[in-house]
């Protein structure tokens, strides 16, 4: 079946040219559009890891002084109206021992948490868990460190991790706007392909194609004896195919 199509294509440039032009404007296309696509999908879920650390940052400074006076009432309640944001899927509390404290839905999580919670723990530094992006998640894991005003309520020292505190957040308004980016990109790739590639058979059918064909079926007349010898080429371009088509007529 290949080798059909190959031999179809191959015995003329009429079939030939729209072939290679659709597959050299194929090729390009796709490559240019598809790291296009890459690049915005790499700028749309770095602003979404800007936004969860931002939200977890407010959060912090929102359940600051409610834990600073060991207010743990204060604090569950701020998380809650805080978890009420359509953006806020579920925010925990874990004490230095990383058992859960708190949560402000019922249910447990449908996903591990362990390794990202002890790893906040052990670096003292705050972790970011994008791992389920594409099922609409991220997490961010921020270790409560302690600071001299936390010695007078907690028997503890200063830098040591009195707790994490896990703001997970959904990305599927993320992945929604992706996939329209996705759909519009490849609408305007195939425009931009039938445009081009038809523009460009037009010109290289005109330019290239038609004067090769008009040329090859008068020197075909006269080589069967069909044609009139006195008949002078109907070429008049000033190209190569021109020049080819007045020494043609010089030899006749």
């Amino acid at each position: 079946m290949f080798k059909q199509l190959f031999r179809y294509f191959n015995r003329s440039l009429k079939r030939k040219i729209p072939l290679v032009i659709f597959m050299v404007l194929t090729l390009i296309l796709s490559a240019s559009f598809y790291l296009l696509i890459r690049y915005q999908q790499a700028t749309d879920h770095e602003t979404k890891l800007k936004n969860v650390h931002q939200t977890a940052t407010l959060i912090r400074a929102c359940i600051g002084y409610s834990m600073l006076t060991g207010d743990m009432d204060g604090v569950q309640e701020i998380l809650l109206r805080v978890a009420d944001d359509e953006s806020v899927l579920q925010i925990r509390l874990f004490n230095s021992d990383l058992e859960e404290v708190f949560n402000t839905i019922p249910e447990p999580p449908d996903f591990p948490t362990e390794a990202e919670l002890q790893a906040a723990m052990e670096r003292k530094k705050s972790i970011v868990d994008d791992r389920f992006n594409a099922q609409g998640r991220i997490g961010y894991y921020d270790p409560v460190i302690a600071e001299d005003k936390c010695l007078e309520c907690h028997d503890t020292q200063v830098g040591d991790v009195l707790g994490i505190v896990e703001t997970n957040i959904t990305t599927r308004d993320l992945l929604v706007q992706t996939k329209r980016n996705t759909t519009m990109l490849i609408a305007i790739a195939g425009v931009i392909l039938i445009l081009t590639g038809g523009t460009l058979y037009v010109l290289i059918k005109k330019m290239v194609v038609s004067p090769i064909v008009a040329v090859s079926d008068s020197v075909k007349d006269i080589a069967t004896g069909e044609g009139d010898l006195t008949a002078r080429l109907a070429l008049r371009s000033r190209d190569e195919l021109g020049e080819l088509a007045g020494w043609i007529d010089t030899f006749i």
